[in-house]
C-alpha cells in the first residue's frame, strides 16, 4: 500500500463537511461540527449522538466489508480502513471488539502474522469460519495451521491445502499434533489436498488421518480428497451427498463399495484413480449390490477393472447422470461387462422428440460414445434423459488401431436406437485415425436416421467424415472420395433428414482448398439428391473461401453466427426489378 492509499483510509475516518470544521471523533465521544457563530444547536447534538448510537455498527460493517474485488491491493485497502475505523476512538474500539461480523471480512486473511490471525479469529467468536486455506498461506505461515484448527469447533467450511513438495514434514506434524482428531460439529464441508508429485510420492508416505474429528461431524454433506489416504467405513460418512474422490491411493474396488453401501442421502459421486495403481487391477469378488437411490451423477476414471467392479454392482435411478472413463482396456471379460451393463442401463433412456444431443469422439487412443437429452424438460414429461457416457482408453502401441476396430462396434451397439433417440450429432476426431474405419462408421450411422443436425468440432473430424456424408443409404463404401455423387432416391441417401451443418476450425486452405470443394460438392450432391442442408454454419473456420458459392445450395449460411446472403442476383437485375415496379404501379 503507497502513501496515498494510507492517507485516503485515514480521511475515511474523519468527519467532513463543508460547512463545519475538519474534526476527529476523540476518545471521549464523537464531537460536534461547530457553527459559524460557535453556537450548537441542541436540536442537532441529539441528532447526531443518536446517528452515532444507532448506526455506528453499519459504518463498522461497512468499512470492514469491502468491494468483492479478489485483487490483493484492494483487499490490502479494505484491511487498513477496517483497521483504522476500529481505531477512531475508544467507544468505537469497545464497538469493533464486541461486533464478531466486521472480523470475518477482508480483515481476516490466511497470510496474516499469526499473532494478528489468532486475535481476529478470538474477536469474531462465537460465528462460524469458512477457512479456504491455499498452500501459498500454509508454505508462507505454517504456524497458522494450530492456530486455524484448533477452532475446529466453529468451522463450517474447511479447505485445507498441503504442498509435500516444499513441506514434506508438514503433513506429518499435522498427525502428531493431532490437529485433526478434535470433533467438528459445525463442519459441513471438508477439501484435504495433499499436493504430491513422483519423487515425493517415492521419498514421502502419506498416511492416513488417523481417528478424523474423533468420528464425530454430523453435518458433514461435502467431502472431496485428493493424494491422500482416507477410511471411508466410519458412520460419520453416512450423511455425505457430494464425494469426491481423487488420486486416493491404496483404494481397492470392496473399499469403495462398503463405503457406499452406507451412504443412502449420496448425490454426486466422483472417483478419479491412477491407471497405475496395481491395486485397481485385481478383480472384485461378488459382493451385494448397492442401491443409491438418490444418485444424481456418476463419474468414474480408473481402470477397466476398477469401472466394471463398481458400476456393476450399483443400482442407480433412471435419472442418474453417468460418466465413465475406463483406462487399459482389453479385449476381455471387464469389457464385455461393462458394455453389457451399459446396454442395459441404455434400454429405458428416451427423449423427446426432435431434441437430444450424441457425442462421438474417436482416436488411435480411445473412443468415446454418450448421449445426452434437453436441459429444461416440460413438468408433464416423464421421459428420463441423463448424460451417460462411456469411453475406452488404451495405451499407444503399433497395433493400437486394432483396438479401435474392435471396440467401436461394440460401443456403438452398446448405446441402442432409442424409442426416441437423439436428433443432433457432435463428432471429434484426431489426425491418426486410418481411413479404413469409414465403412464401420457409415454402418453405425445408417441405423441413426433421425439425426438432423451434425456439428464437425476440429479439422480432422471433417476430413474423416465428408466422405462418409455424401455416400447413398444402401451402397457399400468406396476409398475413392472424389467419386460423383451416386443415389438413387431420398430413401436411400444417408441421413436423408438431415439439414444442419456446422463446423468448427476447418481449415479451407490446405490442399489448394481441397475440403472446401469437398464441401461444395457434398452440398451440391445433396441439394440434387433432394435432401438439401438447410443450414451451413461455419464457426472459426480458416481459408480462403466463398460463402456464396455455398448460398447455391443452402437457403441459409453462417459465418460465426452472422447469416450470409448472395446478393449477386439482386445487383444483376436492376431492369427486371424496374419492369416489375412499373407494371404494379400500372396496375
Amino acid at each position: 500500500m503507497d502513501a496515498g492509499d494510507r492517507y485516503r483510509a485515514k480521511r475515511s475516518s474523519e468527519v467532513m463537511d463543508s460547512q463545519f470544521k475538519y474534526l476527529s471523533i476523540s476518545d471521549s465521544g464523537p464531537q460536534l461540527p461547530a457553527t459559524t457563530n460557535g453556537a450548537t444547536s441542541s436540536a442537532v447534538r441529539r441528532r447526531f449522538s443518536k446517528f452515532v448510537n444507532k448506526h455506528l455498527n453499519r459504518i463498522l460493517f461497512l468499512a470492514s466489508a469491502g468491494d468483492g474485488s479478489r485483487d490483493e491491493h484492494n483487499l490490502e485497502v479494505a484491511r487498513y480502513t477496517a483497521r483504522a475505523t476500529a481505531q477512531v476512538s475508544r467507544r468505537w474500539r469497545a464497538a469493533a471488539v464486541n461486533t464478531p461480523s466486521i472480523w470475518l471480512g477482508p480483515v481476516l486473511s490466511w497470510y496474516s502474522h499469526p499473532n494478528w490471525l489468532d486475535v481476529v479469529l478470538e474477536r469474531s467468536k462465537p460465528l462460524l469460519l469458512d477457512a479456504v486455506i491455499l498452500d501459498g498461506a500454509v508454505t508462507r505461515k505454517p504456524q497458522i495451521l494450530p492456530i486455524v484448527l484448533g477452532r475446529i469447533s466453529r468451522i463450517r467450511r474447511l479447505d485445507l491445502t498441503i504442498d509435500l513438495t516444499r513441506e514434506p514434514l508438514l503433513w506429518q506434524s499435522i498427525g502428531k499434533l493431532k490437529l485433526l482428531q478434535q470433533q467438528a460439529p459445525c463442519l459441513q464441508s471438508l477439501c484435504l489436498n495433499v499436493v504430491t508429485d513422483v519423487e515425493t510420492r517415492g521419498r514421502i508416505h502419506v498416511t492416513e488421518p488417523e481417528n478424523l474429528f474423533s468420528g464425530w461431524a454430523p453435518m458433514l454433506h461435502h467431502l472431496r480428497v485428493q493424494d491422500c489416504p482416507i477410511n471411508l467405513a466410519p458412520k460419520m460418512y453416512s450423511g455425505l451427498r457430494v464425494l469426491f474422490l481423487h488420486h486416493t491411493p491404496f483404494t481397492s474396488p470392496v473399499q469403495v463399495l462398503d463405503a457406499l453401501r452406507n451412504m443412502k442421502y449420496l448425490e454426486n459421486f466422483y472417483l478419479v484413480c491412477p491407471p497405475g495403481n496395481v491395486h485397481l487391477i485385481l478383480d472384485c469378488p461378488d459382493v451385494p449390490p448397492v442401491y443409491l437411490l438418490n444418485l444424481n451423477r456418476l463419474r468414474v476414471a480408473a481402470t477397466t477393472s476398477m469401472c466394471t467392479s463398481i458400476f456393476k454392482h450399483l443400482y442407480l435411478p433412471p435419472s442418474c447422470s453417468i460418466q465413465l472413463d475406463c483406462h487399459q482396456v482389453y479385449g476381455g471379460q471387464h469389457s464385455r461387462e461393462i458394455l453389457s451393463r451399459m446396454k442395459e442401463t441404455l434400454s429405458n433412456w428416451k427423449c423427446e422428440p426432435l431434441t437430444g444431443t450424441q457425442y462421438l469422439d474417436i482416436g488411435a487412443t480411445h473412443i468415446r460414445l454418450a448421449v445426452e437429452g434437453p436441459m429444461e424438460v416440460d413438468d408433464f414429461s416423464n421421459l428420463q434423459h441423463p448424460y451417460v457416457g462411456l469411453a475406452f482408453f488404451w495405451q499407444p502401441s503399433p497395433i493400437s488401431f486394432q483396438s479401435l476396430f474392435s471396440l467401436f462396434p461394440l460401443v456403438t451397439s452398446s448405446f441402442p436406437k432409442c424409442t426416441a433417440s437423439p436428433d443432433s450429432l457432435h463428432v471429434n476426431a484426431d489426425t491418426k485415425i486410418p481411413a479404413g474405419l469409414r465403412p464401420l462408421v457409415a454402418n453405425w450411422l445408417r441405423s441413426q436416421q433421425d439425426i438432423q443436425a451434425i456439428e464437425f468440432r476440429s479439422h480432422d473430424a471433417f476430413a474423416f467424415f465428408e466422405p462418409i456424408l455424401r455416400l447413398p443409404k444402401s451402397n457399400t463404401y468406396h476409398e475413392d472420395e472424389d467419386d460423383d455423387y451416386n443415389s438413387q432416391g431420398d430413401s436411400d441417401i444417408l441421413l436423408p433428414i438431415l439439414g444442419d451443418l456446422r463446423l468448427e476450425n476447418v481449415n479451407f486452405n490446405t490442399d489448394k482448398r481441397r475440403y472446401w470443394k469437398r464441401l461444395i460438392k457434398t452440398l451440391k450432391g445433396r441439394d440434387k439428391a433432394g435432401c438439401p442442408i438447410q443450414q451451413l454454419d461455419l464457426v472459426c473456420c480458416g481459408g480462403d473461401y466463398s460463402l456464396n458459392e455455398a448460398n447455391r445450395y443452402v437457403a441459409d449460411v453462417k459465418e460465426d453466427g452472422e447469416s450470409h446472403y448472395d446478393d449477386n442476383d439482386d445487383e444483376g437485375s436492376d431492369d427486371s426489378d424496374c419492369t416489375i415496379q412499373a407494371n404494379s404501379d400500372i396496375e
